[in-house]
């Protein structure tokens, strides 16, 4: 998730807060959703990046007039040098050299300082300023990395389309833009400056206000520009969020599949003594199904427990499904507990989602709408179909593989793709029905 699209999302979640505090009744909020963030996440996407990048321009060229002129310490330390190459001698400087007789040697019947004492004037660039400039630079970079990788995950992939990744479309103007931002990175990170100031540890953690930061115009253009970029302090107060969010969405999208509030359990808002407001256990239902949802806080997810109606087995009829959140579109390092006590668990990311298991499966290959996406997961934890239970029994629905195996309660698991399935039939209809428990993509 790029920096703009937090700032969008911390006021989506602060309106969200507003509305709780004033109608605490779920039925309420259940009843208003289709008003709340219904500005997609992915709308904002594109035009805020190029305004970004617009501002980071110019923070580089505030840093290169920086580096031009730099804030330094003017430091002094005393020396010993050849007479030669000192320009001018303070009179304490040559008071000490009178007095040490091994810097004077014989010029005839003369005796005259081969050596003198010198003090020697040093500026010191590695300031507490400069450094900041430098850590700057590189969260700056690290930032541009991140927008580098989001949009080459934008390309698009052939799948029958008409057109592919266009000359002036989205993606091709944000490279562009890229492209030149990373090269002045570049051409600042050949300088004296950065090469001076960066040799040594440049994470400062939580940069102070000096004077230098606050009363220099320049410094503080960067210092303003720091603060805007640490929008999220941490990585567990971003998914929070980023949580709460997607809840909001998973609500519509169940609404429209028909699903409605279970009336015999409406619970009420609350918020946590930091103020966040917490997820409630909530429970949905239709004609075959009831949806639990409710917040994992150990994975900072949410978790699904699926009720098919239409079976009476209580330990056959429930199915648990993880949906985890990446706040960075790329998948990359996620990890949870409780691997074993899910069905499925799914990623979900601005624009994509994957299924995790001992590997990482990215499900589309072209980035998706996100409330398709929410709708898609729904879907896939809920799907049925009519099938003959004599092939069916034999020959896995998914893969046509042979290799499965029928526990005690009836649920079906196929050794080849590792879908999970079982049989059931409606009300008042001959005919027999497949439950996708784990539908392998």
């Amino acid at each position: 998730m790029n920096i703009i699209e937090e700032k969008y999302l911390k006021r989506s979640i602060q309106k969200l807060n507003k509305f709780v505090k004033d109608n605490r009744d779920f039925l309420d909020f259940f009843n208003s959703t289709d008003e709340m963030m219904n500005k997609p996440l992915q709308d904002l996407s594109f035009k805020s990046d190029l305004n970004f990048f617009d501002e980071v321009s110019f923070i580089l060229s505030v840093i290169t007039s920086i580096i031009a002129h730099p804030h330094m310490i003017n430091k002094g330390e005393e020396i010993i040098i050849r007479s030669e190459l000192a320009p001018s001698l303070s009179n304490e400087m040559f008071q000490r050299t009178i007095r040490d007789p091994q810097l004077w040697s014989e010029d005839g019947i003369d005796m005259i300082p081969e050596y003198v004492y010198y003090y020697q004037q040093i500026d010191e660039l590695r300031i507490y300023e400069n450094i900041f400039i430098v850590m700057l630079v590189k969260k700056i970079e690290a930032e541009l990395t991140k927008y580098h990788d989001f949009y080459v995950s934008m390309i698009q992939r052939f799948n029958g389309q008409e057109a592919l990744t266009l000359k002036n479309d989205n993606s091709d103007i944000a490279f562009k833009r890229l492209n030149l931002l990373i090269r002045k990175i570049k051409r600042i990170k050949h300088t004296y400056f950065y090469r001076v100031v960066n040799k040594g540890n440049t994470n400062l953690g939580v940069v102070r206000p000096t004077n230098i930061l606050v009363k220099d115009r320049l410094y503080n253009y960067c210092f303003k520009f720091y603060k805007k970029l640490i929008t999220y302090n941490d990585k567990y107060s971003r998914l929070q969020d980023i949580r709460l969010y997607y809840f909001v969405q998973f609500v519509k999208a169940i609404k429209s599949l028909g699903f409605t509030l279970y009336m015999d359990d409406i619970s009420l808002f609350r918020f946590d003594d930091y103020k966040k407001l917490i997820i409630p256990h909530t429970v949905f239902e239709s004609e075959d199904f009831n949806l639990t949802i409710y917040p994992d806080e150990v994975n900072i997810g949410l978790i699904l427990e699926v009720k098919n109606n239409n079976i009476k087995n209580n330990n056959a009829n429930i199915s648990k499904h993880l949906l985890l959140f990446d706040s960075l579109s790329t998948f990359n390092g996620i990890d949870y507990r409780g691997k074993n006590d899910y069905e499925t668990v799914n990623a979900l990311s601005l624009w994509n989602m994957a299924e995790i298991t001992d590997d990482i499966k990215v499900l589309y290959h072209n980035p998706r709408p996100e409330i398709e996406l929410i709708t898609d997961w729904v879907k896939s934890k809920i799907s049925t179909v009519s099938a003959n239970m004599d092939i069916y029994s034999i020959y896995c629905p998914v893969c046509k593989g042979q290799l499965i195996d029928e526990d005690e309660e009836k649920r079906i698991t196929c050794d080849t793709c590792n879908s999970i399935y079982t049989f059931f039939k409606k009300k008042h209809n001959p005919n027999d029905y497949l439950w996708f428990i784990k539908l392998r993509r």
